[in-house]
């Protein structure tokens, strides 16, 4: 019984977390929107999971988790 309850209780916080995160990522990433105008484009693939964004116009780089990239859009190296 108690196993049961702390599963779920570890479940709930996990995705509490992840969550938040994502929520986290959205207001940095604000639609591909950078603070001055510019917009983000994908200039590093982390990993299949992480994408590191950059500004086309001051440069300021984020990186997503949630975010895919469009077919065609990944570098080929």
């Amino acid at each position: 019984m108690y196993m049961t309850i702390g599963v779920i209780v570890l479940f709930l916080i996990g995705h509490s977390a992840s969550m938040i995160t994502k929520q986290k990522e959205k207001a940095v990433y604000n639609k591909g929107q950078c603070m001055c105008g510019g917009e983000f484009i994908p200039y590093e693939l982390q990993t299949k999971h992480e994408i590191g964004w950059i500004c086309d116009n001051c440069g300021t780089t984020v990186r997503t988790t949630w975010i895919k990239l469009a077919r065609g859009e990944e570098d080929d190296e």
